[in-house]
């Protein structure tokens, strides 16, 4: 019995002390818990920077390139807040008026020889929208 109790009073005199630390030297605990929960439970908290289309087209433009043009694998998550849909052929509307056609091209789109977008169809917005570079091209869902 004498074993246990010392065994709690050890363990309640270490956490005093390292509440009493804390206090005196300023120590941000819900920081500590907020990272430490992140880890332990796996919580992540996404935010995902807010766009419009034309920033879109930006985004997506300089993540292709950042990616060695599908050459490295990345992901990148936008929300795009704008309303009504998105397709490839208004994504390559607004890439052939700012003549990125040789970056970025699209056969299917008359913009460019290959296909370096991948997409998954008709996206109804708002909507958080996935970017994936790979195997040489860029994969919109």
């Amino acid at each position: 019995m004498e074993t246990i109790e010392m065994i709690v009073y050890l363990t309640v005199a270490i956490i005093t002390g390292i509440l009493f630390i804390g206090f005196l030297s300023d120590w941000q605990f819900e920081k500590t818990y907020s990272q430490l929960s992140g880890i332990v439970l796996g919580e992540q908290k996404q935010s995902f920077k807010q766009v419009g289309r034309e920033e879109f087209i930006a985004e997506m433009y300089s993540f292709w390139q950042g990616c060695g043009y599908g050459q490295e694998n990345a992901s990148l998550r936008l929300y795009l807040k704008e309303n009504g849909n998105l397709t490839k052929s208004a994504i390559f509307s607004s890439i052939k008026n700012l003549s990125l056609c040789e970056t970025m091209q699209s056969l299917e789109n008359s913009c460019g020889s290959r296909e370096d977008m991948i997409f998954s169809g008709e996206i109804e917005l708002p909507s958080v929208i996935k970017l994936s570079c790979n195997s040489s091209a860029i994969i919109v869902s």
